[in-house]
């Protein structure tokens, strides 16, 4: 390892996770192996006195809750975030052991804080950074197809119009 690189540690690390430690994760182009790139990291606040917050908003983007920084901003501003039960503004501070409750594509979403991070991160590594309280999301019932054609069959009859008219209860 260069000089460089002594700074840098491996976000898998069990210190850096049980400590949850904020990091900032990057990418470059070079030589390493795969795994050596995908899981190094700067650390930024390792031996800080007072906790590793981030906003709520980054937060959500980071651990892949939300697909980007807008989409979490704007689930805050339109009141489906709450931190420990109390509702949440894009620039509310979250620090691990914080339960956080959003409603996400139609979808109720309750996890509890592992590990505080402001950059997204692979999928992998996200998942480490929260604990999932979440209820199982509901089954969708199946779709029911009743006017299946074969490909190429053209256009339908005035008879198989009628039948398709009468399935749909017109």
């Amino acid at each position: 390892m260069t000089v460089r690189w002594r700074r840098l540690a491996l976000v898998l690390d069990a210190y850096y996770i049980t400590h949850c430690v904020e990091v900032n994760l990057f990418a470059r182009n070079s030589t390493h192996s795969l795994s050596v790139l995908m899981c190094k990291a700067v650390v930024i606040a390792a031996e800080s006195t007072n906790p590793p917050t981030a906003r709520i908003d980054q937060w959500l983007w980071s651990v892949r809750l939300t697909k980007t920084r807008a989409d979490a901003a704007g689930v805050c501003r339109a009141g489906h975030v709450k931190v420990n039960g109390k509702a949440a503004k894009p620039s509310t501070a979250v620090v691990v052991g914080d339960t956080v409750e959003a409603r996400i594509a139609q979808r109720e979403r309750v996890v509890e804080v592992a590990c505080v991070i402001v950059k997204r991160v692979g999928a992998s590594i996200a998942v480490e950074c929260f604990i999932d309280h979440s209820p199982p999301s509901p089954e969708r019932p199946p779709e029911i197809v009743f006017a299946e054609r074969d490909r190429g069959a053209g256009r339908p009859t005035k008879r198989d119009r009628r039948r398709i008219d009468r399935l749909r209860g017109r």
